[in-house]
């Protein structure tokens, strides 16, 4: 049973995906990453999962530009993150697809992610499907 997110992210990485420090302490997975040079890590099928507010988290990919947030208990939302990315490599393809095949699946309550201005929601997860660009 998983009880610690440090026991999170030694499952998550047993099971072949690639886990990183995320903000405030939670977990950045993903399948892979590709190396963008000056230490960025461009991550294609990224999700998160942290503590906010006294509740565990995952939030997502979703349906074009929007994320799916999940509440539920940390051994829980490790089991649905895993079965995510098994989906996800058993069908190729995008991994919104398996997380909408999985999540809407889940008994765990779902709905989407607040909007970043919402000012009680949880923090916003950065975009890790870009790399920031230089002004110059």
């Amino acid at each position: 049973m998983v009880a610690t997110i440090q026991e999170a992210n030694a499952r998550l990485e047993a099971g072949g995906l690639y886990v990183g420090s995320g903000h405030r302490g939670g977990l950045l997975i993903s399948t892979s990453f590709s190396d963008a040079g000056d230490g960025i890590r461009i991550l294609k099928d990224a999700c998160a999962l942290f503590e906010h507010g006294g509740r565990w988290l995952a939030i997502f990919p979703f349906k074009g530009m929007t994320n799916r947030e999940v509440s539920g208990t940390l051994p829980d939302l490790v089991t649905l993150i895993e079965e995510v990315y098994r989906r996800h490599r058993s069908t190729g393809g995008d991994i919104r697809e398996a997380v909408g095949q999985v999540v809407d699946g889940h008994e765990a309550s779902s709905r989407p992610a607040p909007d970043h201005g919402q000012p009680n929601g949880p923090p916003a997860v950065p975009d890790v499907n870009s790399v920031p660009q230089s002004q110059g």
